[in-house]
C-alpha cells in the first residue's frame, strides 16, 4: 500500500452511537498519515442522543467528510429492508471519486474497544497480495456474532433471519444454539475465506465494491424485506468474479453483549430479561 496514492472511503449508519463515534474518530487521528486521502460518508438517522453533534463538530484537514440525512429510512417497517436502503443510499456518495478501499463498519458498541491500526493495515496489505479476495471482514471478541451475514460454502449457508424472529423462548433457544451460537464458538479458530461476512467492518477493494448493491430488486418484495443486505451485496461480488471475503482472525473488534452465545436455556433467559431492563 503506497500511501500517496492511496485513497479510502469510511461508510457506516449512525443512530444513537455518540461512544462508538469517539472511539471511531480517535482510529481515523491514527491512521490519517498511511493515505492520501480519507471520506468519511455517515448516514444518521434522527439520534436521541448527541450523535449528530459529534458529527458536525469533528474537524479534520485530511479528511472529507459528509454527514447524510438518512430520515427516510423510518419509512420502511422492515428492518433489513431499511438498512438495505440507507446502505444503498450512502454508498451511492462514493462514485465518481478515485478510491482504492470502500470501507463499511458499525458505529456502536462493537467499536469499544477501538480499532487497532496495524491490524487494519495488514488487512489491506493482505487485501493487496491475494488475488482471490475482494474484501477482509473481522472477528469480534470473545465470540463472533454476526452469523446473519455469514456464508461460506460447504460450511455455513443459513439465513436465520426467521431463527431470529422466534419469539417463543424455548423454541428460540433451541433454534439458535444449533444454528448461531454453536457457529459463533467456531468461527474465530482460524481465518476463513467466506462469500458473505461483515462482524461490524469489511474492507473492499473498490473496483468490485462499485458494481454491487445491498438490494436486490428484482425480487418479490417479501423477498427484499427478507434478504440479509450484506448477503445480497457480498453475493453479487461473489458471482460476478468468484472472489472471497477474507474473514481475518487477526483484525478483532468487542462482541455487542447481546450478541453472546448463551450455553443453556437459564443463561438465555436471563440474559432476554436482563436486556430488556437496560432497554427501559
Amino acid at each position: 500500500m503506497k500511501k500517496q496514492k492511496t485513497t479510502i472511503a469510511f461508510l457506516g449508519l449512525a443512530q444513537n452511537c455518540s461512544r462508538g463515534l469517539y472511539n471511531f474518530f480517535n482510529f481515523i487521528e491514527k491512521i490519517q498519515d498511511e493515505f492520501q486521502k480519507i471520506y468519511i460518508f455517515i448516514g444518521e438517522n434522527n439520534s436521541k442522543d448527541n450523535t449528530l453533534e459529534i458529527l458536525k463538530n469533528y474537524k479534520n484537514k485530511k479528511v472529507e467528510k459528509k454527514i447524510i440525512n438518512t430520515f427516510f429510512m423510518s419509512k420502511y417497517s422492515y428492518r433489513l429492508e431499511k438498512m438495505a436502503r440507507g446502505r444503498n443510499y450512502v454508498s451511492s456518495f462514493t462514485k465518481g471519486l478515485k478510491l482504492n478501499y470502500v470501507v463499511w463498519l458499525d458505529l456502536d458498541d462493537v467499536l469499544s474497544d477501538g480499532i487497532k491500526k496495524k491490524d487494519f493495515l495488514n488487512s489491506i496489505k493482505i487485501l493487496d497480495n491475494r488475488k482471490d479476495l475482494f474484501g477482509v471482514s473481522a472477528t469480534s471478541s470473545p465470540f463472533y456474532y454476526d452469523i446473519l451475514s455469514l456464508r461460506i460454502k460447504g460450511y455455513f449457508m443459513k439465513n436465520i433471519y426467521q431463527i431470529s424472529r422466534v419469539k417463543k423462548l424455548f423454541k428460540g433457544y433451541s433454534l439458535r444454539k444449533r444454528n448461531i451460537y454453536d457457529i459463533q464458538k467456531k468461527i474465530n479458530e482460524n481465518s476463513k475465506l467466506s462469500i458473505s461476512s461483515f462482524n461490524g467492518i469489511c474492507i473492499y477493494k473498490y473496483k468490485y465494491y462499485k458494481i454491487s448493491s445491498h438490494t436486490n430488486f428484482n425480487k418479490s418484495l417479501k423477498k427484499i424485506r427478507e434478504q440479509v443486505e450484506h448477503v445480497t451485496f457480498n453475493e453479487i461480488i461473489y458471482n460476478k468474479f468468484k472472489k472471497f471475503i477474507l474473514i481475518n482472525k487477526n483484525l478483532k473488534l468487542k462482541m455487542p453483549e447481546e450478541h453472546s452465545p448463551y450455553s443453556n436455556f437459564f443463561s438465555f433467559l436471563f440474559g432476554k430479561i436482563k436486556l430488556n431492563i437496560k432497554k427501559l
